[in-house]
This record gives C-alpha cells, sequence and structure tokens, in this order.
C-alpha cells in the first residue's frame, strides 16, 4: 500500500472484518486487506487542521470521531452504507490548546479522558458529544496515560502516578 500524503493513524476496524482504518493528513480512507485496495472515505478542505487520530467504538459501528491538530474534535455518524459525514465539532473555546494524548475506557464508550496543552484534562461525554469537565489548575503536566474499566491512571512530568475514578477528577496519589 502506498499513500500520497503521510499516515497520522493507522487502526484494525472493530465493525469491518478485512479492514484498516487509514487516517491521513486530510483524508480518511479504509484498506481493504485482501484486495489490497485503498477506498476513500472522507476528505476535508485543506485548509482545515489536519487530522491526528481517529476513535473507534466498540458498541456502535456509526460513530467515531477523530482528534486534529489544533485540538478539533470532530464527531462523524454513518447516515447509510459506510457514508459518513459531521455531526458535531467541538474546540477548546478559551484557548488554542493540542490534545497531548488521550485514552479510552476498554469496557465503555461513554467517555474519552483528553489532556489538552494548554487547559489540561478533560472529560469527553461521548453521548453528549461535548466536554463535560475539565481541570484548568492541573499542578502538573501529563506524560502518559491509560484506563482499566474502573480508573484512569495517569504519569505526570515529575514521576507521580495518579489514579482519577471514571467520569470523575477525584483521585488520590500512590
Amino acid at each position: 500500500m502506498s499513500c500520497p500524503e503521510k499516515i497520522q493513524d493507522i487502526q484494525w476496524s472493530l465493525h469491518f472484518p478485512g479492514f484498516i482504518w487509514v487516517l491521513l493528513e486530510n483524508e480518511i480512507v479504509f484498506f481493504h486487506i485482501d484486495s489490497k485496495t485503498l477506498l476513500p472515505m472522507l476528505r476535508q478542505r485543506t485548509s482545515a487542521s489536519s487530522f491526528l487520530k481517529i476513535i473507534q467504538f466498540r458498541s456502535n459501528h456509526k460513530k467515531f470521531i477523530t482528534l486534529h491538530r489544533n485540538g478539533l474534535l470532530t464527531v462523524f455518524e454513518n447516515k447509510k452504507d459506510l457514508i459518513y459525514s459531521v455531526s458535531q465539532e467541538i474546540i477548546p473555546k478559551h484557548c488554542n490548546s493540542q490534545v497531548v494524548t488521550l485514552a479510552q475506557n476498554p469496557i465503555s464508550d461513554k467517555e474519552l479522558f483528553l489532556v489538552y496543552s494548554e487547559i489540561g484534562p478533560a472529560l469527553f461525554d461521548v453521548d453528549r458529544e461535548k466536554i463535560v469537565t475539565s481541570c484548568f489548575n492541573f499542578p502538573v503536566t501529563i506524560t502518559a496515560i491509560d484506563c482499566s474499566e474502573d480508573y484512569y491512571a495517569i504519569g505526570t512530568s515529575v514521576g507521580v502516578v495518579i489514579l482519577f475514578k471514571f467520569g470523575t477528577f477525584k483521585h488520590h496519589e500512590s
């Protein structure tokens, strides 16, 4: 397979066996493994911020989200037969901020834990399609993140591990 642009993200499709999502800077394509063909899915205007990451949901093949370099989140919904369109665009309102990292709960598709460069950690409610909680005064830089079905674990620039209960910023330090 060869693409005309840099590949930003690549993921096995959770819902379409034999396909891989390929996220280019300004286009989303499906790669069919057996035929080794690229199937164009979506193209965005080149003036928009380039794609960075794709987020699939285990419980819903009709929706996915892309993260963009400028912090924008775009929610796409399936209208029919693998035809997706934008249902919502969410950008941090108070500053220019990029998503540094994110975690997705492996059991639940209800929220995403996002870490923005300027505003810190934020919880994105997938069902309501909006950021519902953020922690502007988070005291350290988050350098790593992962999650279990009940907790988010974050690592910081000062070597501290912090656990957050799923759905909140209530934590205790290790």
